[in-house]
């Protein structure tokens, strides 16, 4: 049989890229063994239930932490060109910035990012300072874990036994999958 060409993904690849879903998403309800804390560990135990023919799922579930970030920002501007123009003026005065591509800042421009809230704020104050109008974006924190599903039944018990020793916090627990 003919190998994958270069840059084609194989359907067997696909098929073990994670589905990024939140804690609090719209799921049924399975049993799912995790939650591995990097896709390569849960991507590992993903292809041993294949091999003994399993059909397997992975979800990347992101819960908040409770704990926040701060990022400086100012507000996107109306043009991509724009947003360049000042990101050029910025860097020139010596502010490091970075232009942000997606979400609801998309075309503006980050100016940092603090993990607390005052340091956010005072480094807000001398911005202002400067004559530039920017506000402060909380950014909640959030820890990614990796969950493997099967279709039906019950993890085989052997495989269980290696998965629990090798990784440290991983268990079969009721989750919520996409089936």
């Amino acid at each position: 049989s003919e190998t994958s060409r270069s840059g084609d993904k194989s359907i067997e690849e696909v098929a073990l890229q994670p589905t990024l879903v939140a804690a609090a998403d719209d799921l049924i309800s399975c049993m799912g063994l995790g939650p591995f804390e990097n896709v390569i560990s849960a991507r590992g135990v993903a292809e041993r239930l294949k091999a003994i023919g399993y059909n397997v799922e992975m979800t990347a579930v992101d819960t908040f932490t409770g704990e926040s970030d701060y990022r400086v920002v100012m507000r996107p501007l109306s043009s991509r060109q724009g947003a360049f123009r000042r990101l050029r003026e910025l860097k020139t005065r010596g502010i490091d910035t970075f232009s942000i591509t997606k979400g609801v800042y998309a075309q503006g421009i980050s100016l940092g990012v603090f993990s607390s809230n005052g340091s956010a704020e005072d480094y807000r104050q001398k911005l202002i300072g400067l004559g530039y109008e920017v506000l402060l974006d909380v950014l909640p924190r959030v820890s990614r874990g990796y969950w493997v599903h099967i279709s039906s039944g019950m993890f085989p018990q052997e495989l269980l036994l290696k998965v629990t020793a090798e990784f440290i916090g991983v268990e079969v627990a009721e989750t919520g999958c996409m089936n």
